[in-house]
């Protein structure tokens, strides 16, 4: 009896040590956002999350800035890319490891996904998204969510993003400089990623001496891990002390517009959006009609349709093979400017014609004469008798931090690292609380 009674607590005692050390499954997929190379975890983490019990499947992705080969020497299972959608391929108990948001689709999400969904603050098609996961009896840990008991994000791409940002808009400035009549063009190397960040802080270098001075920027969210990373880019890069103003909080509680904004070559918008924030914009559309400096803004928050946008002045993202937005063109006055004809111009066959000296007035990119006749302003044909506008131009990429992959994959990975490795036991119930979003999000269908 005695032997007996001992083999049933030794028993119990192996059952709770196996519950105590539950093993996590986890299988990184491969991205499909084109440029995107970063990873969620690095092969050094995926090998720490082997030796501590837990299993590591990885999806080949030949545009991934660590090779297969890195994570299978660890230890890593290397499978084919898209293996986890395939239905009944991959078992519901694993979690789908991700970065950016999945390919639209309406299939069933069965998994536990961890990503960027994009769809907590009522972006274009959260409701798709959500309904995939509703569907599939999925569940979706959104790395957005994941944050400590003060609210405060547990890990996150801001800094790099900033500094990226930072770079992007001051490439933007520079070409502005050196050919301010024409759409600025892609200006990233053809791979559309910088090895290192000493090769991308070089390049920003390059383009301020190309344009014969440096530029004056304000950087708003200066104080969050996103501005920081922002001003290390304009010092690094050459950008004197004095021609940096930083604003946070403080500066803008006050409540927008912000004519200050308009004195600067370069305006970084860094702050993170709150979906439930009320307050009025930094900037507008008039604002853009006025006598002003800036030509240049970087919207590294980068959500256009929501609501609360502080900087509506724009209504698409932009992307690394067309990274800049022209909203406003050069040489176009604002409108209702009155412009005079420099020549006899006129449309052949429709009996539109203007003598010189006679007088319109800007009507968008377009001059009205006083006969209702329309023309394309051309600044050989008009004259005006202020100084033309310039351009503004608009970057708006949401994976700015792609742009060099390997150091911004780094510290993003050593942040979730110790958050994976206590996904069983969740510690500091972060899992748990980014679950509660979902739950919540979820009941607004």
């Amino acid at each position: 009896l005695k032997l007996q009674f001992l083999y049933f607590i030794g028993k119990k005692k192996k059952k709770n040590r196996k519950k105590k050390n539950k093993m996590v499954q986890f299988h990184m997929r491969g991205e499909t956002k084109p440029n995107e190379r970063r990873t969620a975890i690095t092969p050094e983490a995926a090998k720490e999350l082997i030796e501590a019990g837990h299993s590591v499947v990885v999806e080949r992705f030949p545009d991934r800035c660590y090779p297969d080969e890195e994570y299978e020497k660890v230890g890593c299972k290397i499978v084919k890319a898209g293996m986890w959608a395939e239905e009944g391929k991959v078992p519901s108990e694993k979690v789908i490891l991700g970065l950016k948001e999945l390919p639209e689709s309406k299939a069933p999400l069965p998994h536990k996904h961890i990503m960027f969904a994009h769809c907590f603050k009522n972006q274009d098609g959260w409701k798709d998204i959500m309904q995939r996961f509703v569907d599939g009896k999925g569940s979706l840990y959104d790395l957005e969510f994941l944050k400590d008991t003060t609210g405060r994000r547990k890990v996150a791409f801001g800094r790099s993003a900033g500094f990226n940002g930072m770079g992007v808009g001051i490439f933007a400035w520079a070409h502005q400089q050196l050919n301010v009549t024409k759409m600025t063009c892609n200006t990233f190397p053809k791979d559309v990623f910088y090895p290192t960040q000493e090769s991308f802080v070089r390049h920003a270098a390059n383009a301020i001496k190309s344009a014969g001075r440096a530029p004056k920027i304000i950087i708003i969210g200066a104080l969050g891990r996103c501005g920081s990373g922002a001003t290390d880019m304009a010092l690094k890069a050459g950008i004197p002390e004095e021609n940096i103003t930083r604003w946070d909080m403080k500066e803008t509680s006050k409540g927008g517009p912000f004519p200050e904004i308009m004195e600067h070559d370069i305006f970084v918008n860094c702050i993170y959006l709150d979906p439930s924030t009320k307050s009025p914009p930094f900037i507008t559309s008039e604002m853009l009609e006025k006598t002003r400096k800036l030509s240049v803004m970087v919207d590294v928050s980068c959500d256009p349709n929501n609501p609360a946008n502080p900087v509506p002045v724009y209504s698409e993202c932009t992307t690394f093979s067309l990274p800049v937005n022209r909203v406003k063109n050069f040489g176009v006055p604002a409108e209702g400017t009155e412009v005079v004809c420099s020549k006899n111009v006129g449309v052949e066959g429709f009996g539109k014609t203007a003598k010189k000296g006679d007088k319109g007035k800007v009507t968008g990119t377009d001059v009205t004469m006083p006969d209702g006749a329309v023309f394309s302003f051309s600044s050989t044909s008009f004259t005006t008798p202020t100084a033309l506008s310039l351009p503004f131009d608009v970057i708006a990429i949401d994976h700015l931090p792609s742009l060099v992959p390997c150091e911004a994959s780094s510290e993003f990975s050593s942040g979730l690292l110790p958050m994976l490795l206590d996904m069983d036991k969740d510690s500091e119930t972060v899992w748990a609380r980014a679950l509660e979003v979902f739950t919540e999000k979820k009941a607004e269908l």
